[in-house]
């Protein structure tokens, strides 16, 4: 059976989001965790230590990644993502960990944005109404963009201890 696109693509994410983190802490103070069962939501679990101590610091991190250029919408300050699933936000819903969705552009430079599912949950959402096993399309503030710099990434993880 080759492999599809689609698992190639998902490859190339995860290695892209793991790149642009581990360079941002070389010292290893952010360490990208497998979730090695199947996919239900969370792609990887992120912990953060100070100077290679534990802090318990944690987040879920869902990554979403396309080949191309993310573009900014015509109409506002945003990206939009495609295919978030119901259970993204149901994990969201239910979690008082960080659950971050990482939206990232394999292509030259390597570039990711991040949205928190849980802050999008507490407004007034139609997400929330989202069927079992439907999808939608989310949008993401240009601000929360990773390209080389990822602070505003690690201080919104840090909001919530």
């Amino acid at each position: 059976m080759p492999r599809s696109q689609t698992h190639v693509r998902e490859t190339a994410s995860r290695n892209a989001v793991r790149s642009l983190i581990d360079d941002f802490y070389p010292n290893g103070d952010a360490l990208i965790r497998e979730w090695s069962e199947r996919d239900y939501g969370i792609d990887f679990v992120l912990e953060l230590f100070d100077k290679g101590q534990p802090t318990g610091k944690i987040a879920f991190l869902q990554i979403k990644g396309t080949g191309k250029k993310i573009e900014k919408l015509k109409t506002s300050d945003e990206v939009s993502c495609p295919n978030v699933s119901q259970s993204s936000f149901e994990y969201a819903r239910q979690n008082r960990i960080p659950y971050i969705l990482i939206y990232v552009s394999t292509e030259k430079p390597i570039t990711f944005y991040y949205l928190d599912l849980q802050s999008l949950m507490k407004k007034d959402s139609p997400m929330k109404d989202l069927k079992t096993g439907e999808t939608t399309t989310v949008r993401i503030p240009i601000a929360n963009v990773a390209i080389q710099d990822l602070t505003g990434f690690f201080k919104l993880v840090n909001s919530y201890y």
